[in-house]
């Protein structure tokens, strides 16, 4: 390699660093800022470490795309004999990005219902603006320390960069405390209990996980080093190109490794879904659900999930006492469940349901709940023994596991948890048509979060006629992710196929409660959803695109901090972290916060399909509910 092209790279991937660090500075007060949820030390400093990274890692990226183009021109100039100084042109590159940058954010200023393209072209002109003001700094302040050293000495000019990494650090982190508190000035302190973070501890595990990250970057560097080594003596006429190959390169191993890393994570997290614990080590006797002996589903393929679903189900006898009834009053509650091993396909699961359901009389009873479970298999305790309780046993469940990972490990799984509730409901339905219509149970459905989404998304395009065209009478859902597609389309969109006032989502129950008695009537499908719970509100569109739950004034909800602003890549990180604090129950003490909805879903249960139950009957019901609760804390953990 000449000593002129060393040089060129030595400039380009010092420039890259800086800027990289500056951005990443850049982060650190940022990070802070509230989100859906309150955050402990640790939390914050995951915030903050994943947030420094993804800036360094997308600016150092873009600058190297920057210098790419300034080298490429002051080549093509000196082909002209026209001199240009390395360090000028790459000034003049930056401030080119950072015009177009500011022009494209403009240009793709963000509408109701814009496209993710359109989104993406914005985000991308930020970047531009940001790296380019970022370069503009770094080369200023370069060409500053040069001089000052009084040397035009390539060699020692490179080595008095190293001086300049102190210098930017400080100075990213203040020009982002300045420009954030030029445009929020006018933000209002907020009266609220401060999350329990310790600021300078924050840091230091941000530091420490951005430490970590950059011992990854320091191997991707030198991976892109050794790749451009490579193409310099295999392929000099790439030298000077805009793309910078090393770098993409490195990068894709490194993503080919995390994925080989995820897909070991995912194996072990699916064996350990299998594993029996004692208080289910042994099959049921009841014949009214599945896995006992005169079940056609094994026991053991039910998986953890399952074998508690099946065991938590409440008998007859405690069903009369809680609810004050007789024995003819009463009956066994059916619960079955086919778990992903209990049969090999699609097709054979739902068939396996569909003969559990006529052994076990499911069609003899008053309601069938089609319940789609979450990602790991989980169905709401709450939910099912509320439905027991409030049916005095008259009704059946049926569940299909499609997944044996937590949900946002689940997310590849949706099109089959869809179509295996599609098939499921048809398959109901082939049945119901042998009996006469005065004899045919009631459908209706229940799912929670990823749940949620894979029992919408059978009716996806048909809005509320496709469920008629099913049979299903009612149907209510919690915690429903933002991918939805039936969710938007009738609750967002005017269709035909959709009858209004059919279909509301509820902060909470209070909220239903404010409903006038014909619009409560009306409803049929529901969906609660608080307001802070970050679940259904993550996505990939956080990298690019402010949601409409940020939105300022009467659109924001009480709960989402007024402070809290839109920024890629933070709101994308806090969202996620903010899911992981989702769910923090306290058995027995039932909440309605984040992705917890205890406290709301017996009231639910009783409004949306309609079970006759008193109001003492619901005070009976809500103490069993929440010494259950208990009870299965103490032997669940």
């Amino acid at each position: 390699m000449s000593q002129d092209v060393e040089s060129r790279k030595s400039r380009e991937s010092g420039r890259s660093s800086e800027v990289g660090f500056m951005l990443a500075s850049a982060a650190v007060p940022r990070s802070f800022q509230k989100s859906l949820l309150p955050r402990e030390t640790a939390d914050q400093g995951i915030v903050t470490g994943l947030n420094m990274i993804l800036n360094f890692a997308i600016g150092a990226t873009m600058q190297s795309f920057i210098d790419k183009a300034s080298s490429s021109t002051q080549k093509a100039a000196s082909t002209k004999g026209v001199n240009l100084k390395q360090d000028d042109v790459s000034i003049i590159a930056s401030a080119v990005a950072l015009g177009l940058g500011i022009a494209a954010q403009k240009v793709f200023e963000q509408k109701e219902e814009e496209k993710l393209t359109s989104a993406s072209a914005r985000t991308l002109g930020y970047w531009l603006s940001s790296v380019g003001a970022a370069g503009i700094i770094a080369g200023s302040l370069e060409k500053t320390v040069v001089a000052a050293a009084g040397t035009s000495n390539d060699a020692d000019a490179i080595k008095r960069r190293k001086f300049l990494l102190p210098l930017v650090v400080p100075i990213g982190a203040l020009v982002a405390i300045a420009r954030d508190h030029v445009i929020y000035r006018n933000d209002v302190v907020e009266q609220e209990v401060k999350d329990v973070i310790d600021p300078i501890k924050s840091v230091g595990i941000g530091v420490g996980v951005a430490g970590f990250l950059g011992l990854v970057s320091l191997a991707e560097r030198k991976t892109a080093k050794a790749v451009d080594s490579f193409v310099d003596q295999k392929a000099p006429f790439l030298n000077n190109a805009w793309l910078p190959l090393g770098r993409l390169f490195s990068l894709g191993v490194i993503g080919a490794g995390v994925y080989t890393a995820m897909h070991q994570i995912y194996k072990k997290i699916e064996n350990g879904a299998d594993k029996l614990e004692e208080n289910y080590a042994e099959a049921p006797t009841s014949e009214y659900v599945t896995g006992s002996e005169a079940s056609a589903v094994r026991w053991e393929t039910l998986t953890l999930q399952g074998r508690r679903h099946i065991g938590g189900r409440i008998p007859k006898a405690k069903i009369a006492e809680v609810m004050q009834t007789t024995d003819k009053e009463t009956q066994e509650p059916i619960r079955i469940f086919v778990g992903l091993e209990s049969a090999p396909t699609e097709i054979d699961r739902v068939t396996l349901a569909i003969e559990e359901l006529k052994r076990t009389g499911a069609f003899e009873r008053e309601t069938i709940v089609v319940i789609s479970p979450t990602g790991t298999g989980y169905v709401n305790y709450v939910f099912s023994e509320s439905v027991e309780y409030m049916s005095r046993g008259n009704c059946a469940s049926v569940t299909l596991q499609y997944s044996k990972r937590p949900s946002p490990m689940s997310l590849d799984r949706v099109p089959e948890g869809r179509e295996q509730l599609r098939m499921l409901v048809m398959g109901i339905n082939r049945e119901l048509r042998k009996r006469p219509v005065s004899k045919r149970p009631r459908i209706v459905l229940f799912g929670e979060s990823l749940g949620a989404w894979t029992s919408q998304e059978a009716f996806s395009g048909g809005g509320t006629d496709l469920m008629d065209a099913y049979n299903v009478s009612r149907a209510f859902w919690i915690g429903t992710p933002a991918g939805s597609k039936w969710a938007k389309q009738v609750l967002h969109q005017e269709r035909y196929d959709t009858v209004k006032g059919q279909v509301a989502e509820f902060n909470d129950f209070g909220q239903y409660q404010k409903l006038t008695p014909s619009q409560k009537k009306n409803l049929r499908f529901v969906l609660c959803t608080h307001d802070d719970d970050p679940i259904p509100k993550f996505g990939v569109n956080l990298l690019v695109q402010s949601p409409p739950w940020l939105k300022n004034g009467v659109e924001r909800a009480p709960t989402i901090p007024k402070n809290n602003h839109y920024r890629t890549p933070l709101t994308f990180v806090q969202t996620m972290v903010d899911m992981k604090n989702a769910l923090k129950p306290v058995p027995g003490q039932f909440v309605a916060v984040g992705h917890d909805y205890r406290a709301d879903i017996a009231d639910f249960v009783r409004a949306v399909y309609g079970f006759s139950v008193t109001e003492k009957q619901m005070v009976a019901i809500d103490l069993a509910l929440r010494a259950a609760d208990v009870e299965r804390g103490k032997t669940q953990g």
